[in-house]
Order: structure tokens, then C-alpha cells, then sequence
């Protein structure tokens, strides 16, 4: 009778422990497909061992079905995937990824609703208080006017895109920009811009050849500067450009992003003073190098270090320079307010104009501060305080200001 229990145990068990010893063998099968990247096949091995159901190993399964999922950008079937882990199981650290995953999912979902939405308009109005305005007839603060006085002013700035072509890894939209300051006290009527432009922005979503995700972006434009320089109170065009900006930025790791930027540009001045020397029609390419480091497992807080050169080849020798520009910023989010973000930021440059007869060199020092609040998909607001000092090799150009600027901005896509 002994022998003949025993003998029932063992057929009653054996199917179970050949479905146990499958379910091993599709498991550990999914993950060598996974390593040798045959994403497709190891897929379905993952999902039957999650059904299973098994302790540990399917919570474990579900995860790496998640992460497939996810890098075939089927984010709704990620997103099931990773809340199924946080409901089943009991590893800390893995349910830790799992959430990590679970917010870059939610982040992936609404980026994509915002690529399918064909328009976007982004309309802005804000107040500045500037103690210093400047006058810059070309466009550039490094050749402006010391007014050595300041004022209020009003600002407004907007922003129509059209995508026309949109896939998976890459995009092509149209744009239409522009930006009109007006400054309360008329003595500075004639430093106020009206900025318009106009071009095309193209993006390029991919990995490179060490499997860093990268994003590539075009965008030929062009400028026209309309400013009242004779202060005759007529806003007249004084600058006509041709730009081309080209952004590289590549993951270099979870944690840490680094951009490539070539901005390409040509100016051609209207004014009636840009003859000769002080000719300011110009080719002038700008190279940036950005480094991004995320410090926390949430990426909400960042420092941001840049370095930037500037040659403005311009065909009158005073107004040709050169410029080389440091910076650093410190991103956070404001513990006490919900949705919103502060930073801190210093940056110096360097600037020379080797032809000119003066022989102008300057050196400039900026500290800003600035806290940004998302209230919903529509509205944010932005508000900046900054302060420069620039000493220069020509008393002229000495200067030092303080602005507040305060901004309230209105998006609206569809």
C-alpha cells in the first residue's frame, strides 16, 4: 500500500514539475535572447512565464517584458506590464526600477500625444524691470549701447508651429516666432526690438553606433530686427539674417547628457551708419558644448555646465569680435509648491575686438535666479531675477544692471 501511495504522488506531481522545469527553461531562455537583443522571441518566453504566476520568477519575467515593451514603444502594454511588478513583487529593488520605469513610461505617453498633435501656439506677456537698458542695433549685447539708465518695460513673445511631417524617429514642423518689447519712459523707445522669424525646425530621434540614444536638431531660419535707431518713433528694419542652428545631444548615460551645438548666421545691417569700419554686415558661427548631469534617481534636479564661442566676422574691422562664455546652472524643484522648478545659474565671458582701433576688451560676470510654476497643460509662469557687471577696456562700455522680469505664458496644442 506504502509503495502504491508513493507511486500515485509521483505521477500526481510529475506534470507539475514538468511544467515548473519549462517554465525555467523559457525563462532563462528569455533572458539570453534579451542579452543577444532578439527582443521578438524572448518577448512571448517572458509574458508565459508572468501567467505562471511563480514567485519571484515571474515578477522577474514581467519586468524584462516591461522593458521590451517599452523599447518597442508600446508604452500602454509597458505601463500594464510594470504595475502588474509593483502588484506582485516582493523584491524592494525591483520594484524600485519598476517605478523608475512605471514614471519614464507616463513621460513617453505624453510626449507622444504632444508629437501626434499637429499645431502648437505658445503665447507669452510679461513685465521687466531693466536698470540698465541697452541698445543693440545688431542683435547682439556685445556691440550695445550703454544707455547707464533703465526703466519698465512690457513684453511680448509668440509662437506658431505647424508639424508636417511626423514618424517614429523623426519630425519636420514649420514655424513662425516673434518678439515685441516696449519700454514705458519713450527716452528708450529707440532700444526696443520688434523681432520676427520665420523657418523650419527638424528632428532626428536614434541610437549611435555604441547604442546611446541621440537627438539631432535642424532648423534653418531667418530674422528680420525692426528698431527705432534714429528715434524718429518709427520702428524701422535695421537687420536681416540667415541662421542655420544645428543641436546634437547624446545620452551618454542614464544620468548624464551632452549637447553639440553649430549656429551658423549671416547679418545683413540696414542702418545707415554700418559703412566702413563699422560695416556690422557679418558671418558670425557660434560652438557650444552642454553638459548635463542628473544628481538624484528622479532627474529633477540637474547641474548644467556650458562653454560657448562666439566669431562675428564682421566686414568692418570695429565691428568684428570674438567671445568665449562659461556658465553653470543648478536646477531643483521648490519643495513647498507642486510642479514647479527654480534655478541658479553664473556665467562670465571674455570678449575681444582684435581689429578695432580700440582694441576693446571686456570682461562681464551674470548671476540669475529664476523659479518657474506649471499650474496645468495651458498655463505656466516664470519669474527671473539677474544681475550683470561688465568692465571694459573702453570707459564707454563700462556698465553694470539689474533686471526682474516677470512672465505669464499661455500653450495651446491640438
Amino acid at each position: 500500500m506504502r509503495h502504491l501511495v508513493f507511486l500515485l504522488l509521483f505521477v500526481c506531481a510529475s506534470p507539475f514539475q514538468v511544467a515548473a522545469q519549462s517554465l525555467d527553461k523559457d525563462y532563462y531562455k528569455g533572458i539570453e535572447l534579451y542579452h543577444a537583443e532578439e527582443y521578438s522571441d524572448a518577448l512571448p518566453l517572458f509574458t508565459r512565464v508572468r501567467l505562471a504566476n511563480i514567485p519571484v520568477m515571474s515578477a522577474s519575467a514581467a519586468f524584462y517584458e516591461g522593458v521590451i515593451q517599452y523599447g518597442l514603444e508600446n508604452y500602454d502594454d509597458a505601463k500594464k506590464v510594470f504595475e502588474w511588478v509593483l502588484d506582485n513583487s516582493k523584491d524592494p529593488e525591483l520594484d524600485k526600477k519598476a517605478d523608475e520605469y512605471l514614471e519614464a513610461v507616463f513621460q513617453a505617453i505624453q510626449n507622444k500625444k504632444l508629437m501626434e498633435k499637429k499645431w502648437k501656439i505658445v503665447a507669452s506677456l510679461g513685465l521687466n524691470y531693466d536698470s540698465n537698458i541697452l541698445f543693440s542695433p545688431d542683435n547682439d549685447s556685445a556691440s550695445a549701447v550703454v544707455e547707464n539708465d533703465g526703466g519698465g518695460r512690457g513684453l511680448m513673445q509668440g509662437e506658431i508651429q505647424r508639424k508636417l511631417s511626423h514618424k517614429s524617429d523623426s519630425d519636420w514642423s514649420a514655424k513662425l516666432d516673434s518678439l515685441y518689447m516696449y519700454s514705458f519712459d519713450s527716452a528708450f523707445n529707440r532700444a526696443d526690438p520688434w523681432l520676427t522669424g520665420a523657418g523650419f525646425v527638424y528632428n532626428k530621434r536614434g541610437e549611435t553606433v555604441r547604442k546611446s540614444s541621440y537627438q539631432y536638431s535642424l532648423e534653418p531660419r531667418g530674422e528680420i530686427l525692426y528698431m527705432d535707431a534714429d528715434d524718429e518713433g518709427t520702428r524701422e528694419k535695421i537687420l536681416s539674417s540667415a541662421i542655420i542652428n544645428n543641436d546634437f545631444t547624446v545620452v551618454k548615460r542614464d544620468d548624464y547628457l551632452v549637447s553639440y551645438g553649430i549656429d551658423l548666421r549671416l547679418d545683413n545691417s540696414s542702418l545707415s551708419t554700418s559703412t566702413g569700419d563699422n560695416n556690422s554686415d557679418a558671418f558670425k558661427y557660434v560652438l557650444s558644448n552642454t553638459h548635463t548631469m542628473f544628481i538624484d534617481k528622479t532627474k529633477k534636479r540637474a547641474f548644467i555646465g556650458k562653454i560657448k564661442y562666439a566669431a562675428n566676422d564682421a566686414k568692418g574691422k570695429n565691428k568684428s569680435f570674438n567671445r568665449i562664455t562659461l556658465s553653470t546652472t543648478y536646477a531643483a524643484p521648490a519643495k513647498r509648491w507642486q510642479n514647479t522648478v527654480w534655478t541658479i545659474g553664473l556665467s562670465a565671458f571674455k570678449l575681444r575686438y582684435p581689429q578695432s582701433d580700440t582694441r576693446r576688451r571686456d570682461t562681464n560676470m551674470t548671476i540669475d535666479y529664476s523659479i518657474s510654476k506649471t499650474k496645468n497643460e495651458n498655463w505656466s509662469y516664470t519669474g527671473v531675477l539677474s544681475y550683470s557687471s561688465n568692465t571694459s577696456s573702453v570707459d564707454t562700455s563700462q556698465y553694470t544692471r539689474y533686471s526682474a522680469l516677470g512672465l505669464a505664458t499661455y500653450t495651446w496644442t491640438d
